[in-house]
């Protein structure tokens, strides 16, 4: 420890840091200071690697890099010109080889031919030898610059340690009272600067995977667009969809401070008359429509022929709703008769295009003079009707009619089905795609007229379980004429529900079932052209649409 006295003789030394009783100064590494820039001014010395294109080829990917790799090591990749060298030098090689074994085939006719090829022999090893030495001092020397900074990077990373150490022991003196735990301190700092390092490469590994990954996703994407152009179209136009309905949500979620609920946006807000009547006078101004079609030969007579080329129709009665709804809000159907008049006139068009076809026969004619027969051709009119029904999709005619945020609208609407599910669903998956005959008017399959279809259709594979769609007490299980084996089930609060056409019954008359009980499965049976579900819904002895009313499995 200094004396404060010799402190007060020298004035010139008053600046110097002090330390206390056990305490020693940290000596400042001067090597390590002095060597800091020194792996970078090293790594800036590397010789750049030198890429000879090939001029014969300028797209080839064989290049010749002649700069020295770290650690000592080359790494070349041949243009043609010197792999054709190297095939060169392996044909050399391989004759040389040849040359020998005949020699050797006859050295033991002649001692002197037999010494002089061992002499041969050894002379051509020393100068492979010494090439070899050669190119490898080549190698060493090319690969000093690498060698250099990897060691100039070891000796700072060590005097780094080294310098962490002694402010580990200045920070905590007791370790160095313990041999120990200088060995624990020293090693403990050794392994934060290996994983310190690990850390940093496996992060360069991972953005450089990263890089790669991202960009080969871009590339399909790309080679993804140009090859499915509508697909893209499609995704647009959901992506629309979804910008819209978020858009409204938080337009609606800002109404009166919050006190409009959102679901609304997702409701329909008409009466469920209003709904059931614009859904049936569609059907109905479709079902006559295509009558009208069938009817040609008593509408017009007298033609030789008719031709039908008649589409399908038929509306989504989901899509209907909220195109309304979206547009008008809480409607009747006295407010939209007039629209939906419209709509149907531009989705659907009926033509019957008459036409006169130039067509020949062949006539005997018999001579009563000779009594000789001879065969004539004559040309006579062929009168054909041809009946056209053609029908647009019911969105292609109704988007036109909706603004920005109504499409939006119209998109929740179609996805929610209105919150109008008053019971829950007939299967346990999604039944939609599999809706073969909607609620309302439709030509009958069986009689061919006028039909008021008072539930919906699922064809689906016999044997498929039903279940309930409610809770409640199963009023009726048997058969009846045209429904066939039949379910009716009650809840006690004014709605009923019917599954019609069954091919097996699992419930009894008087029994008490859950939603969700397996109650028959799918059949044929009854006035039924195929395997399917006739499912009919009732709210207060009226019948409703089950499209709107039950779950559909989503």
């Amino acid at each position: 420890m200094n004396k404060p006295a010799d402190n007060a003789k020298k004035p010139n030394n008053a600046k110097k840091l002090k330390f206390a009783d056990g305490e020693k100064p940290i000596k400042p590494n001067k090597k390590a200071a002095q060597s800091k820039s020194k792996p970078g001014k090293s790594r800036e010395k590397l010789p750049a690697a030198k890429t000879v294109k090939d001029a014969e080829n300028p797209k080839s990917k064989l290049t010749f890099n002649r700069g020295a790799a770290p650690g000592g090591t080359r790494k070349f990749t041949f243009k043609p010109a010197e792999a054709t060298k190297l095939g060169a030098l392996e044909l050399t090689r391989s004759a040389t080889g040849k040359l020998h074994q005949k020699v050797s085939e006859v050295e033991h006719e002649n001692v002197g031919i037999e010494a002089g090829h061992r002499i041969e022999q050894a002379a051509e090893s020393v100068y492979h030898s010494g090439k070899r030495t050669a190119r490898s001092a080549l190698t060493y020397v090319r690969s000093k610059p690498y060698r250099t900074a990897a060691k100039m990077e070891k000796k700072i990373l060590k005097a780094n340690i080294k310098r962490s150490y002694r402010d580990a022991l200045n920070k905590n003196p007791k370790l160095k009272s313990n041999a120990f735990s200088r060995f624990m301190q020293k090693r403990k700092i050794k392994k934060q600067y290996a994983k310190a390092a690990r850390e940093a490469k496996r992060a360069a590994q991972t953005a450089k995977k990263t890089g790669q990954t991202a960009t080969k996703v871009l590339k399909s994407l790309v080679r993804f667009i140009k090859s499915n152009p509508k697909v893209i179209l499609i995704l647009l136009i959901i992506l629309l969809l979804v910008f819209f309905a978020a858009s409204l949500f938080s337009a609606i979620g800002g109404l009166g401070g919050g006190g409009f609920p959102a679901f609304i946006a997702s409701t329909y807000l008409a009466e469920d008359g209003e709904l059931n009547q614009a859904s049936l006078a569609y059907s109905e101004w479709e079902t006559d429509l295509r009558l009208q079609a069938l009817d040609a030969e008593t509408s017009h007579p007298g033609y030789d022929e008719y031709r039908y080329n008649i589409g399908g129709t038929g509306h989504n009665p989901n899509e209907l709703a909220a195109f309304l709804t979206a547009v008008y809000g809480e409607f009747t159907y006295a407010d939209i008769e007039s629209v939906l008049q419209e709509i149907f006139a531009e989705q659907y068009q009926l033509e019957f295009t008459p036409s006169v076809e130039v067509r020949y026969r062949t006539v005997i004619t018999t001579n009563i003079a000779t009594g000789e027969s001879y065969e004539t051709t004559e040309a006579y009119d062929w009168h054909v009707m041809t009946v056209t029904l053609t029908s647009r999709p019911m969105t292609d005619v109704i988007f036109p009619y909706l603004s920005g945020d109504q499409v939006g609208h119209f998109g929740i609407l179609t996805i929610s089905g209105g919150n109008r599910q008053h019971v829950g669903s007939p299967f346990d998956f999604n039944w939609l795609p599999f809706i073969s005959s909607y609620y309302g008017y439709r030509v009958h399959p069986i009689t061919g007229v006028k039909d008021l279809h008072l539930g919906i259709d699922i064809a689906l594979s016999a044997g498929i379980e039903i279940r309930s769609v409610q809770d409640g007490v199963v009023t009726f299980a048997g058969n009846i004429s045209s429904y066939g084996n039949i379910v009716i089930i009650e809840n006690g609060d004014g709605i009923m529900t019917r599954y019609a056409h069954c091919d097996t019954l699992l419930v009894i008359s008087g029994q008490t079932v859950a939603a969700g009980d397996i109650i028959a499965t799918v059949g044929n049976t009854g006035n039924s052209t195929g395997n399917h579900l006739h499912f009919e819904v009732l709210h207060n002895g009226e019948y409703v649409n089950p499209l709107f009313f039950a779950h559909s499995g989503n």
